[in-house]
């Protein structure tokens, strides 16, 4: 699996800036996961890369797992569907990080367009710490 992992985000790392359409399968509160339909991986849209709506500040609900907005109640949940742009891959460290572009439930995330998404891709900066990902570098230092 980690093989495979590392082969589709090698692939995608050359797709930065490409729109795809994803899913919601698990949320915290640093932010929302959705897997890439088309080659089954999942990318983290950071919570703090959601506030750009309104100044939103977003926050996880434990009694329904959704990720909240604080002003508005707008919430993500498991299920939802968004096109998501890449912004970020590295292969190395099986992470890739995505921003909301659209969202398909208009039911549920009111503004169709996520103001406050960058339309370039400027250069991929890791902004987290392998702890706090479960990650082990030993793997990538023997490469």
């Amino acid at each position: 699996r980690e093989l495979r992992d590392y082969l589709v985000l090698d692939l995608l790392s050359k797709h930065l800036g490409d729109d795809f359409e994803g899913i919601v399968t698990g949320v915290t509160g640093s932010g929302a996961y959705i897997q890439i339909e088309q080659y089954l991986i999942n990318g983290l849209v950071r919570a703090s890369n959601l506030s750009g709506v309104h100044g939103e500040r977003w926050q996880i609900n434990e009694q329904t797992g959704s990720l909240v907005a604080q002003k508005s109640g707008r919430s993500i949940t498991i299920g939802d569907r968004f096109t998501v742009r890449i912004t970020c891959v590295d292969p190395f460290r099986r992470y890739m990080e995505l921003t909301i572009v659209e969202s398909r439930q208009k039911k549920k995330f009111q503004r169709s367009r996520i103001v406050g998404v960058r339309e370039e891709v400027v250069e991929c900066r890791i902004r987290h710490d392998d702890a706090s990902l479960g990650i082990d570098n030993g793997d990538r230092d023997r490469k």
